[in-house]
């Protein structure tokens, strides 16, 4: 009894085995009438096609949703099966049928015409499928956000046939189109502002009650706050509904310190009974955001040794007359060495006429005076009167600490020079040209690319030592003395690479390079100079703190510069 039990298994063992192995020898074989179509499909299922453990029921999803994926939505499929040397073999024939293509997509209200052709050019002829329909509803979607209708609904409806030809079905998408509850501005909340007034915050938002709230105007604000440089942080800005559905736009802004002195004051006694001690150094005082208002003041002194020395006091009033109007009175008074003191006050009109983009107008009246030894070096007591025209353009994210954008500056002038003779008064025409451009391009992670090209030229008649232009140094041409090249013409450009430590602070490697030119008193000079080091730029309560240490042409290490310098914004 025993015996024939074990004997019985023994035999359902051996069955069972068999029967795996042929079911583990079925093969599936799948025809396409179109070629193309079987060896991409071959081709993405060849690793599955062919498994033992592969059922039917998977193979036929697999093909059901590989034909739908490309638009084939009429497709036959029939199964027919053999058995050969033990092998099942299961056949899958394909009858493609037409392929859906899209080719319009019903006409959407709320939409320009413009915004119709666009959406309709990106899914023109794409594949008829689920994944496009969600494309295009996705898409609808965000440009009903991006014109202020965050809570926009779309659904794909249905579709229609407009045109067969050559195994293809044309079709046309109808969707539904909800735009739902409008994003429009009642009520403008701003928190965090302790000094700075509501109303200017408001008015430099540039944004208006009945406005819409879109994620682009979410980036303006954003930008045109930060560029204020007179906040530490501003948050993205918040958009809701209230009780009464009415639309609340809030921001959150920090303020940072707008005012700062720094300055060095030192005494040079006298090295003989002859001379007298001098005082040297130099002050620098800003004032930014006085009483909350925008409005700036500027005061900087600075004594280079006992003949010369720079003084500027300047104002900045935004807003004139409720216009988008900045003016910035400035007076300057510059003292080279024993040869002249030149007095100068001039004024700067902005006015921006877009996010970007702005005109410029200035005009100046210079007065200059020679000295003891104006004979030797020709500079004559003289007044001179110009006026002229310029364009900017600012794209920066924030114009101290900068990580993208350009700045682009260019103004010409024109010049009436008196020079007063013992004898006779002369007149002369100069004319003025000022080019500026800087670029911030960031790459790869912390990383920023900054060049800046600097150009200025005076020509005309009359040009004395006193209207040449004068570069060198912290802002211009690293690795020399503050203004120790001048001329008629000037060029330079600073190369800078900058690893960002974090938002504010950074190193650096740097490359400078300048030219000038000028024939004047019997004297002409063309020269190239430049001028590289290593640097960083560090946040303070007082500004950027930038500190550089440059060698140039021909210099030793021990002959370096190290050239420092607190940037305010003003």
């Amino acid at each position: 009894m025993t015996k024939s039990i074990i004997n019985i298994l023994l035999l359902t063992i051996i069955i069972l085995s068999i029967n795996s192995n042929s079911l583990a020898q079925s093969k599936f074989v799948v025809h396409f009438q179109n070629l193309s179509l079987q060896k991409k499909f071959t081709y993405q299922d060849s690793n599955k096609i062919n498994e033992s453990s592969l059922r039917l029921d998977s193979i036929l999803s697999k093909l059901q949703d590989f034909l739908t994926t490309n638009g084939f939505l009429n497709s036959e499929v029939n199964i027919d099966s053999t058995v050969l040397d033990s092998i099942k073999i299961i056949t899958i024939n394909v009858k493609e049928g037409e392929q859906f293509i899209i080719k319009s997509i019903n006409n959407i209200e709320g939409f320009s015409f413009e915004e119709q052709s666009k959406i309709k050019s990106i899914f023109d002829e794409a594949i008829f499928n689920q994944q496009n329909t969600e494309k295009i509803s996705l898409y609808i979607v965000n440009m009903l956000e991006s014109k202020g209708y965050p809570f926009a609904e779309v659904k794909f409806l249905s579709y229609r046939t407009i045109e067969q030809k050559d195994y293809k079905r044309f079709v046309e998408l109808i969707f539904s189109v909800n735009k739902n509850h409008p994003a429009q501005i009642s009520r403008i909340e701003i928190f965090g502002n302790k000094f700075t007034d509501k109303n200017v915050i408001i008015r430099e938002m540039r944004i208006s009650q009945g406005e819409f709230f879109t994620p682009e105007l979410s980036k303006k604000v954003l930008r045109r706050l930060n560029r204020l440089n007179i906040f530490s942080s501003v948050s993205e800005p918040q958009f809701y509904f209230d009780d009464d559905m009415r639309g609340i736009f809030e921001i959150e802004v920090k303020e940072g310190n707008t005012n700062f002195f720094d300055g060095i004051i030192g005494y040079v006694p006298a090295t003989n009974p002859v001379e007298k001690g001098y005082l040297t150094g130099q002050v620098n005082i800003s004032l930014r955001n006085l009483f909350g208002t925008l409005r700036a003041f500027s005061f900087r002194w600075n004594k280079l040794n006992r003949y010369s020395q720079d003084f500027e006091i300047k104002y900045f009033e935004p807003w004139i007359f409720g216009l988008p109007i900045n003016v910035s009175p400035v007076f300057n008074q510059i003292k080279q060495d024993t040869v002249y003191i030149q007095r100068t006050f001039s004024g700067l009109v902005e006015s921006f006429l877009s996010e970007n983009f702005g005109l410029t107008f200035r005009f100046s009246s210079v007065n200059t005076i020679p000295l003891l030894n104006y004979f030797v070096l020709n500079v004559n007591k003289s007044t001179s009167f110009s006026y002229g025209f310029g364009i900017i353009y600012d794209s920066r994210d924030n114009p101290i600490f900068t990580k993208s954008g350009v700045l682009f500056r260019t103004e010409i002038s024109k010049v009436i020079k008196k020079d007063y003779l013992e004898l006779e008064t002369k007149k002369y025409q100069q004319q003025k040209g000022d080019l500026s451009i800087s670029v911030f391009q960031s790459f790869l992670k912390n990383q920023l690319l900054f060049l800046s090209l600097n150009a200025k030229v005076i020509d005309g008649s009359g040009i004395a030592l006193s209207d040449l232009f004068r570069f060198g140094g912290m802002n211009t041409l690293r690795g020399y003395e503050e203004n120790q090249f001048s001329g008629s013409k000037i060029f330079w450009s600073n190369l800078e690479y900058r690893f960002l430590i974090n938002y504010t602070d950074y190193i650096s490697a740097f490359f400078d390079y300048g030219y000038y030119f000028r024939n004047i008193f019997n004297e002409k000079v063309s020269k190239f100079k430049y001028g590289y080091g290593v640097g960083g730029g560090f946040n303070t309560p007082l500004g950027l703190l930038k500190v550089n240490f440059a060698l140039g042409e021909g210099d030793t290490f021990s002959r370096g510069k190290i050239h420092f310098g607190i940037v305010s914004g003003f």
